[in-house]
């Protein structure tokens, strides 16, 4: 698949060296990735870039993995298409 057809990826890790590890090889795979480094930050990021996946971190402070993931899958049109993959 070209690069260009490839899903867009968001990756949420509180942990700035896990977040690079993973950025690295996904763009060194030709995605497209951006990087959040907390909760509310992915929210804001998903509101805006619209990922077709997010690779979210379970544990991080203020909103945890599970509450980030659950506001992004009740988004009213996003909501249904995203690919929520929770990383621990």
């Amino acid at each position: 698949m070209p690069a260009s057809q490839l899903p867009s990826v968001l990756v949420v890790d509180d942990n700035h060296d896990n977040a690079d590890i993973i950025r690295q090889y996904l763009e060194a795979k030709g995605y497209p990735v951006t990087v959040a480094y907390s909760g509310e930050e992915a929210l804001s990021v998903f509101e805006t870039l619209r990922p077709s996946i997010v690779l979210l971190d379970v544990m991080m402070p203020g909103r945890d993995g599970w509450d980030v993931c659950r506001v992004m899958k009740q988004h009213p049109s996003h909501g249904r298409g995203v690919r929520v993959i929770m990383v621990t």
